[in-house]
């Protein structure tokens, strides 16, 4: 049976499309599958993931998160798309509570306040990278995932930082992203909770509860200090400062990814 011209393209854009996702679904999604079984066995242990609706958690943010658990009581807070307008305000009350976290950057905002970048390394937290420009690597060629790692090096540089973890945008690579990990020496990280907090009519409460309802021991959040609908990061800011008081009584640590036990990645 004979292929016309139109059914050979549109089986080679399919077979392209499926290349250039594959390493996404080997990783990213691999990890996330493994992560919420691991989620699930603990649930069905009982020692659970934190308790109550979002909703009623972000209305009483003083009311505890948390059961018991033998885990280590340990988060790992994370932020993308940074930095931004709102990044120092952040770094202020990180510093209030004493909390060290991971920030992964999208450098083409570096350029724009590098100010905010020196204050997270000065402060101990971890400066990963996120990107050169915000796109996902599905939609972008290789040659555009080579430049980005390659402009987005020479600016680090440029402050002192040699970034060693790295998290795409959207989780999503492709096959360029792995080699140019591989040949700079960077781990792929993903996360294990997220809150939303990007929407543009979430309110603070909303991402509150979303947190304490969903984070326990280990857990890796994944929430923003940059980009995000009408002045988002604002929001998550007013969120933290629900929750951060909350885990601090709940006797919860912080640190970056860098100091975690086990994988950040399947």
């Amino acid at each position: 049976m004979a292929i016309s011209g139109k059914s050979f393209f549109a089986a080679a854009a399919v077979a392209a499309g499926l290349y250039h996702l594959a390493p996404t679904a080997r990783e990213k999604y691999s990890y996330m599958l493994s992560t919420r079984r691991v989620r699930s066995m603990k649930a069905g242990a009982g020692s659970g993931t934190g308790t109550g609706s979002a909703e009623s958690a972000g209305n009483s943010a003083g009311d505890g998160a948390f059961g018991a658990t033998e885990e280590k009581k340990v988060i790992y807070l994370t932020f993308d798309d940074g930095p931004g307008e709102h990044t120092l305000e952040l770094l202020d009350l990180l510093e209030e509570y004493d909390v060290k976290a991971s920030f992964f950057v999208v450098t083409e905002f570096v350029e724009k306040y590098p100010e905010a970048v020196i204050r997270m390394k000065d402060d101990g937290h971890l400066v990963g990278l996120h990107s050169w420009r915000h796109r996902s690597a599905l939609l972008a060629s290789g040659g555009f995932t080579k430049e980005s790692f390659s402009r987005s090096m020479k600016t680090l540089k440029k402050l002192g930082i040699s970034p060693k973890l790295y998290r795409a945008p959207w989780g999503e690579i492709n096959r360029e992203t792995i080699l140019q990990t591989d040949r700079l020496g960077m781990e792929r990280v993903y996360w294990t909770v997220m809150a939303e907090d990007w929407r543009g009519g979430q309110p603070a409460n909303v991402t509150a509860g979303k947190l304490l309802a969903r984070t326990g021991p280990e857990d890796v959040i994944c929430i923003h200090d940059g980009r995000g609908s009408n002045d988002a990061p604002a929001r998550t800011i007013e969120a933290l400062k629900m929750v951060l008081p909350v885990w601090k009584s709940e006797g919860y640590e912080f640190r970056t990814l860098d100091q975690r036990e086990c994988p950040v990645r399947g």
